[in-house]
């Protein structure tokens, strides 16, 4: 399947077949944004007056639960570059990954760049990863030099099955906003890519016109809990 775009208001594919038969335990990574940190797990951290990556991890968390559906997750907050972070997830990865296990990689702007260069080293460890989502990833420091998204990624490898990626692109305040691009998969036969896009005319919130960037995950969140809630029900139903 071509990768196909979609704006904010359309709704979200959601995979009908993910992955072999057999299943596990699914593991949650979840990047957030922000340049301030080294790439740490912060899981224990994790709080629900948090960020709108924080409040998306722990949704996750109690769909899993409510399916009665056990879940390895761990938070990350990345720094300035993604070695730390993917090593972090990395790490985590192979400590509790079994053959089989559904990996479910989540990433927001800044994170949204840690998460297409981890998905890449998921790659090169022969590991699929049944859900990647990405929204408005970004490197947010290029925007000083007018090159938005200088060193992110937009090639999805061939390890990810189904890649979610929310973006925006649109002006805001009295400059221009982080902003994320369309993705595409490296092979269109063992990947789908799907592009939602959000534009200004899709929002009444004049806040959320502001800031669009800093709203992404509030604006998007039904889409993105339908996707990793999908997921995490296939899973539960292949065990």
């Amino acid at each position: 399947m071509d990768p196909t775009s979609k704006s904010k208001a359309s709704s979200v594919i959601l995979p009908s077949l993910i992955g072999s038969a057999s299943r596990h335990k699914p593991i949650l990574v979840a990047i957030t944004g922000s340049f301030k940190f080294s790439g740490e797990d912060k899981t224990d951290f994790v709080s629900p007056n948090g960020s709108p990556t924080e409040q998306i991890f722990l949704a996750a968390q109690k769909i899993a639960k409510s399916i009665y559906q056990d879940i390895d997750g761990q938070f990350i907050t990345p720094g300035s570059t993604c070695e730390s972070s993917v090593k972090t997830a990395s790490d985590f990865i192979n400590k509790k990954y079994q053959k089989d296990d559904p990996i479910i990689v989540y990433g927001y702007s800044n994170g949204g760049r840690c998460a297409m260069d981890l998905v890449t080293e998921l790659q090169k460890q022969k590991k699929p990863v049944d859900l990647l989502v990405t929204v408005d990833a970004t490197d947010a420091k290029s925007k000083v030099f007018g090159n938005h998204n200088k060193t992110v990624d937009t090639t999805t490898p061939p390890n990810v099955r189904l890649h979610q990626n929310f973006y925006q692109n649109d002006e805001c305040g009295i400059r221009k906003c982080p902003s994320g691009a369309t993705m595409q998969a490296e092979s269109t036969t063992s990947t789908t890519v799907i592009n939602h896009r959000t534009s200004l005319d899709d929002l009444n919130d004049e806040n959320y016109k502001s800031h669009i960037h800093r709203y992404m995950e509030a604006i998007n969140r039904s889409e993105i809990l339908d996707s990793i809630s999908s997921t995490l029900k296939y899973s539960k139903e292949n065990e």
